[in-house]
Parts: C-alpha cells; structure tokens; sequence
C-alpha cells in the first residue's frame, strides 16, 4: 500500500471523484483491515492449547507419574495438594469442564506492506473460555472447547470494537496431537465520518510432537494452517464510494519452543514462528469504480519468552514476543488458569 500515492491518485482522479482530505487514505481502510483480521485469526489457535501447560511438556512422566491434575505429584514422587472430594470419597470425577481461563492480549506493532510503507496498529484482546475434561477413545484421548473474546483496535485512519467466538476439539495421542478450530466474529470500525463493519469466519487445523530432551527440557515443533474469510461494507466519504470487497486468506505455520523447568512450579519456553500469508488484497482497491493502487500483505515472523507459574490449582501465564517483516513490533499476554 502507497498512502503518498493514494494522495495523488485523488487528485488525478479528481475530474471523476468529490474528492476530500479523508478520500485517499480511507480507500485503503477495507484492505488494511482485512490484513490485521488475518493477522488476529492465526492468533486465536493458541486459545485451544489453554489446558496445555508449559509444565505438561517438561516433567518425565516415568519418574513423576502420570499427571492427571495440576500439582498431583512432587519433585520427589510423592503426591501433594491432593484434592479435598478425593480424600473424601473414592469415587472422584473431575468436573466437565475441568478448566476454566481468562487472558488479556496487547499489540503494538506496525504493518508492513507491499512497497515499504507501514502504519501503527494496536490491538487489545480480552478473552474467556474452558476446556472440557479429557475423553478417553481407543486410540488416545479428545476434549472439547469455547472461547469468547472482545477486540478493540487502533489501526491505520480507524478505530474498532469487535467479538469473536470459538468452538475447538483437541485430540491427544502419546506425544502427539492435532486440533482443529472455526471461529467467527465482527468488528465496527469508525474513521470519523465513516462507519463499516468487518465480518469473519476462520477455519484451522495444527498438528504437534512433543520431543523430550532430558528431564525437564522438551522441543516441541507445530504446523499450522488456517484460512479466513472477511467481508467488508461499502462506505462512502462525501460521496465518493468504495464498494465492499470479500478478503480470503490461506496461512501456514511453522513453529517451535524449547520448553524447561526453571524452578520449583516455575516453568519457560523459547518460541518462534513463520507465517507465510497467500491472500487476495493484491489487486487494486477502486473508488467510483476507478483503480488506483493495491495493498498486499506481508509475510512475518514472531519470536519470544513464555513464562508460567502453577500454585496448586491455578496456572498463572505470561509471555513477551517480538513480531518482525510483514508486522514490526511487540505482543505482551497476561492470564490465569483454573483446573478443577
């Protein structure tokens, strides 16, 4: 995307156009938004691993035991923090939904495109969901899952408030495993004069091993790939009209983390992903059906520290990563975990 163009563009269009100072940059407003909902979509795969913890991955089961809740088992085998009901009754069944969480997101990045213009994107997630117990099948295990989640943005020339929603089963293998998530939500963005909703539907899958390199260090490689759908309202700005446009975006995922014990419930992993993006915004972006430029979204990689810290049944996390190429800046994440 060109935004010293677009500027010129306007005023050699403007013969055909009642062109005003907002008509340039605005035009690209479908565009940039459709590449950050893209850039949102790959992220809401991490939600179905919620009842996965750094601490699942780095403790050697022959020596502690098979874990079947937080905290089950010491350092020295022995069990702790047993549950009160299975003190109580020999018959103990977790709860259905035997996990329960909440985490905030912010970004603060700029996006990069197609010939070498960025712009400033801030993005705020909070989101809610649980995990279901663990099913048992022949041959390994499934849960099952939902997540809601708010989405406020400063992106480009607009601003926007938005939800998204998540069904997702995970299916666990030994140290194998493959998820599979569909999702939808909205966002209303407002640019002054103008108003346009965005609407989405994702679909995903990944697929992971979990590799045990001593005791407690674990490497752990994924592969991701998702495509979004994104619809966009027509909008005018003193007349002139840029018609709604439908986005479809195909990502693939590698990614990996080094996993390790750090101390007593403390726990840390080393991170890093590639996201090849193939979307269709590289055509050119028409207002009153004139073409004046294109917007093309950019590949990018993001790399980073995930901290957790488990206190009985409560699973405090944390992570700080770095987003380079297609998007240039800095992710931070709070949350909070219960297993009943």
């Amino acid at each position: 995307m060109n935004i010293q163009k677009s500027a010129l563009f306007a005023i050699v269009f403007a013969p055909m156009v009642v062109a005003n100072a907002d008509a340039a940059p605005s035009v690209y407003q479908n565009n940039v938004g459709a590449i950050n909902l893209n850039m949102l979509t790959e992220r809401f795969m991490a939600f179905t691993h919620m009842d996965e913890n750094i601490s699942d991955f780095v403790i050697n089961t022959d020596i502690y035991g098979t874990m079947t809740r937080l905290d089950e088992y010491g350092d020295d085998g022995t069990i702790v923090n047993k549950p009160k009901d299975e003190e109580d009754e020999e018959e103990f069944e977790p709860s259905l939904s035997r996990l329960v969480w909440a985490d905030v997101q912010y970004l603060n990045t700029r996006a990069e495109y197609n010939d070498n213009v960025s712009e400033r994107n801030r993005i705020r997630m909070e989101t809610i969901g649980f995990n279901t117990k663990e099913f048992d099948l022949v041959y390994g295990s499934i849960s099952f899952g939902a997540f809601l989640g708010n989405i406020a943005e400063d992106i480009f020339s607009f601003t926007g408030n938005g939800f998204t929603f998540g069904v997702f089963s995970h299916y666990k293998m030994h140290d194998f495993d493959v998820t599979v998530l569909a999702n939808n939500g909205s966002i209303n963005n407002n640019s002054g004069n103008n108003m346009f909703n965005n609407s989405w539907y994702n679909v995903a899958a990944d697929t992971s091993m979990n590799i045990s390199l001593t005791d407690s260090v674990s490497f752990r490689p994924k592969v991701y790939v998702g495509y979004t759908s994104i619809t966009a309202d027509d909008f005018k700005i003193n007349g002139d009209v840029v018609p709604s446009k439908y986005f479809r975006f195909w990502n693939v995922v590698p990614s990996a983390e080094i996993s390790a014990k750090l101390a007593r419930n403390f726990y840390g992993s080393l991170f890093g992903k590639y996201v090849w993006v193939n979307g269709d915004t590289e055509k050119n972006v028409y207002l009153n059906g004139a073409a004046i430029d294109k917007t093309e979204a950019k590949d990018y990689a993001e790399f980073g520290l995930d901290l957790e810290y488990d206190y009985k049944k409560f699973v405090f996390t944390g992570y700080v990563h770095k987003q380079i190429e297609g998007f240039d800046g800095w992710i931070g994440k709070l949350g909070l975990k219960y297993v009943f």
